[in-house]
């Protein structure tokens, strides 16, 4: 019943139109399915609904299987997420009660956020309300709030209701019902008007019988539809014949008849009041009942059979071969289990969380670990700390491995054994051992020192040799370190590792350490090699559901790009990316490359307002502020002001001494203080990284230019030129601009030849700064140039945003922009929200007719 509220479907109609998410929110009872139900059915497209569960809140991505009907496709959110779109195309995603969600079915529902039509329902006054409000909203669902009824509206449910009550039996229900359709309905069907609704239910209850009262018990603590089977046909007349349930039907069954209690609200006050013996007995019918081991396991944990839920949950992790799901029934399995061999199974449920990067799963599941158990909690925290280094959180790295290795017999040994071998845990233990491989991260991500970064990762590689242990993850650390410091052997250890991890099925360690392979590659090898890489295993990543990691190989596709010189891929691509939701390192690295890129193709506004808005979701780490510093420095210098540019670089350059990223602003440093005047100072010193070897020669082009020895400068600059070409685009042009000028300097009569040259690489990349100052040269050597128009918004636009917007103006909905154009709802909306920041538009509709 949806009378008197046509205003509320009225709104819902016009977010779905313009493919808003929209989260309804009200009291229980007040109507808020009747209404998504309605608003979903008029819209006129296919409706996917489903929703959360109060005895399933634990279950990870219920909503979305109960919407679909069948098993998700995919390890994590990302992927899940990438699933549910395809499955609900232009159709509607109906997602009630998300107050019970678990926060991984949040997490995808946030990331659905204009990639599919969704209407979502939050209880209000829930304790869990404000966390899933707030999550929807920071992904940009529009809250709708759903008042109560007006007391004319009331009345006139009630009178149609119960025409024959009283006028003042009436007026003491809409009195006590307040609004409330739920309450209204409930009250008037007890033929009293009862003081609450609960006592509504059990008057209602009682009249049921024995027979009836077990099966509405049943639905309650089922939480979902039963098998009419299961609850019997007397006990399915009853409640259907007494509106408590409905008869549906299970698509995964052949259409089998299912029984539904017909609102959550009735079958929570239902289970609220059975005493704890009769609940644990109807979870034991429920656990036999279903044909999932995963499902059973949990009500099985309910009903007080802990053995019986371990069994079970670790049957159905031995059945499953999708990541995610494993790591769930482990968890359960771990959260059941007992006696000496119960903290490694906690341990390796931990892991498989890891796996899927369900932290906040991981943290709990160790929490569980016996507080006597030292070696198990040394280890936990090698997890822990795995977890905190992903986060960003420096403090949090230092501090779990800290703790571990004080479990683990003391921090403060050299080697694996000695004399402290029987302290707790045992200096010599692989948990120790693994630790110590571990501390490897701070002095190499942390600390950037390359002296104990490298001693470090010596030792590590050592110490696993020694006693077998962790060997995929000490060569990954170690190459990783070698990558980082310039020492030999960087691409042959991350090799290693790769093939380590593959064999002993570690895919965290094996995925990690293809990542800094293809960095390395990018840095150091082969780009070529390093871009294959990046695909296969984003591909990989796709086969095994890892979505998360899929997205990480693409971030490094982006890094590939970048260095390319292949703008236009950069800046799609990151686009995308940045719409989603990434970890503080991905998000700052991605940034930074967006960032640059956009200062490349003269947009440094539009990169500084970027910035500026992503700034709270970097890394709070030393490459976190060297990320910004060096996008506001590259920022200042192309768009002409050098002061501001020397200012950034003096701060980037000793940021971290250590860092060999300080040498991009060494190079930008030296061209500042050459455009104000300044001697550039001493180059840098030989450099082993072939990414790196031009960076010395450059900046020494850049000081012969300022001592006026332009034959020199051309000499040196075109030599950098050709070192940085097969790693960075921009330094190649931009040195064989600086070799062009120089060339002009000097009086060569190549010097217009070599700048046109220059000219057609510039504008075939899109660099518009660059050619800028390439006009500059020209002019000044006598070639007649054009001072660059003054550039509009609409200039900023790529191709396929123009595209959009002209099919926008046709009048094409974004599912059918989508759809004739073979590219994710997401994509169109992103693309769109970005064209309209940039021409200045409010809406869809004006920025197509400004474009």
């Amino acid at each position: 019943m949806v009378g008197g509220r046509g205003a509320e479907l009225a709104r819902l109609a016009e977010l779905l139109a313009d493919d808003t998410p929209v989260v309804l929110v009200g009291e229980a009872g007040v109507g808020k399915t009747t209404v998504l139900r309605a608003a979903a059915s008029a819209a006129g497209r296919p409706v996917f609904e489903g929703g959360a569960l109060s005895t399933l809140d634990w279950l990870d991505y219920l909503a979305f299987e109960r919407a679909l009907q069948r098993p998700l496709v995919g390890a994590d959110a990302t992927a899940v997420a990438q699933d549910v779109e395809a499955a609900v195309g232009a159709g509607v995603l109906l997602l009630d009660d998300l107050h019970w969600a678990a926060h991984t079915t949040l997490d995808v529902a946030a990331r659905l956020a204009g990639r599919v039509a969704v209407l979502a329902g939050v209880r209000s006054g829930e304790p869990s309300t404000d966390r899933a409000v707030a999550q929807l909203r920071s992904a940009g669902y529009e809250v709708v709030t759903l008042p109560g009824l007006t007391e004319e509206q009331s009345a006139q449910l009630v009178a149609a209701l119960r025409p024959d009550l009283s006028p003042g039996g009436r007026a003491q229900l809409l009195a006590r019902a307040g609004g409330n359709p739920l309450l209204l309905r409930e009250l008037a069907a007890t033929g009293e008007p009862s003081a609450s609704l609960r006592l509504a239910i059990e008057a209602r209850l009682r009249k049921l019988g024995p027979v009836g009262q077990d099966a509405f018990n049943l639905l309650a603590l089922a939480g979902r539809p039963v098998s009419a089977a299961a609850v019997g046909e007397i006990g399915v007349k009853k409640l259907v014949d007494a509106d408590l349930a409905v008869l549906v039907a299970d698509r995964s069954a052949g259409g089998a008849p299912m029984v539904e209690a017909r609102h959550a609200l009735l079958a929570e006050i239902a289970a609220d009041r059975l005493a704890a013996d009769e609940a644990r007995a109807l979870h034991k019918r429920i656990a036999d009942e279903v044909r999932d081991d995963g499902e059973a396991a949990r009500h099985l944990l309910l009903a007080g059979q802990s053995e019986l839920a371990y069994a079970a949950a670790l049957r159905a992790a031995d059945a499953t071969t999708r990541p995610a799901e494993r790591a769930r029934h482990l968890a359960v399995a771990a959260a059941c289990a007992v006696g000496p061999d119960a903290d490694e199974l906690r341990l390796r449920a931990a892991r498989a969380l890891e796996l899927v990067n369900h932290w906040d799963e991981m943290t709990r599941t160790l929490d569980l670990i016996d507080p006597a158990n030292t070696d198990a909690r040394a280890a936990a925290c090698l997890l822990r700390a795995r977890g905190a280094y992903t986060a960003g959180d420096v403090e949090g790295l230092r501090a779990a491995l800290s703790a571990g290795l004080e479990l683990a017999g003391g921090a403060d040994s050299d080697t694996a054994g000695g004399a402290d071998s029987d302290t707790a845990g045992g200096a010599d233990s692989d948990t120790r051992v693994r630790l110590l491989i571990e501390q490897t991260r701070v002095p190499v991500f942390v600390d950037f020192d390359a002296e104990a970064g490298m001693a470090a990762a010596e030792r590590g590689l050592q110490l696993a040799a020694e006693h077998g242990v962790d060997l995929a993850r000490a060569h990954y650390l170690h190459g990783t370190a070698a990558a980082i410091f310039d020492r030999p052997g960087a691409v042959e250890g991350l090799e290693r590792a790769i093939r380590l991890a593959a064999e002993a099925a570690d895919t965290v360690t094996e995925l990690l350490a293809a990542t800094n392979l293809i960095s390395t590659h990018e840095m150091s090898g082969d780009p070529a090699a390093g871009r294959a890489l990046a695909r296969r295993y984003r591909d990989r990543a796709a086969e095994l559901g890892l979505g998360e990691w899929e997205r990480m190989m693409r971030v490094t596709l982006v890094g590939l790009d970048f260095h390319a010189g292949d703008y236009s891929s950069v800046l799609d691509e990151a686009e995308d990316l940045l719409a989603e939701t990434l970890d503080a390192r991905a998000q700052g690295q991605l940034l930074e490359l967006f960032c640059v890129a956009l200062v490349d193709v003269g947009r440094a506004d539009e990169a500084l307002r970027r910035l500026a808005a992503a700034q709270s979701r970097l890394a709070d780490d030393s490459r976190g502020r060297m990320e910004a510093l060096w996008v506001r420095l590259e920022a200042a210098f192309w768009t002409g002001r050098p002061a501001e540019a020397l200012r950034y670089a003096d701060e980037y350059t000793s940021a971290h001494e250590s860092d060999v990223n300080t040498l991009f602003g060494c190079v930008s440093r030296s061209w500042a203080r050459l455009d104000l005047g300044i001697d550039p100072g001493e180059p840098a010193s030989p450099q082993e990284r072939p990414i790196l070897r031009a960076i010395p020669l450059e900046m020494a082009g850049v000081r012969e230019l300022h001592r006026g020895d332009g034959a020199h400068a051309a000499e040196l600059l075109r030599e950098a030129a050709r070192l940085w070409a097969p790693y960075h685009r921009r330094g190649e042009l931009r040195c064989l601009w600086g070799a062009a000028e120089a060339a002009r300097r000097a009086g060569s009569e190549d010097a217009v030849r070599l700048l046109e040259a220059v000219e057609a690489r510039a504008r075939q990349h899109g660099m518009a700064p660059l050619l800028g100052r390439v006009h500059r040269s020209l002019r000044a050597a006598g070639e007649r140039r054009s001072a660059p128009r003054v550039r509009d918004a609409g200039d900023a636009l790529t191709g396929r945003q123009r595209e959009l917007l002209q099919l926008v103006g046709a009048g094409l909905t974004n599912a059918q922009i989508a759809s004739r154009l073979g590219i994710s709802r997401h994509t169109v909306v992103t693309q769109l929200s970005s064209a309209s920041a940039k021409l200045g538009a409010v809406s869809r509709a004006q920025a197509a007719a400004l474009a």
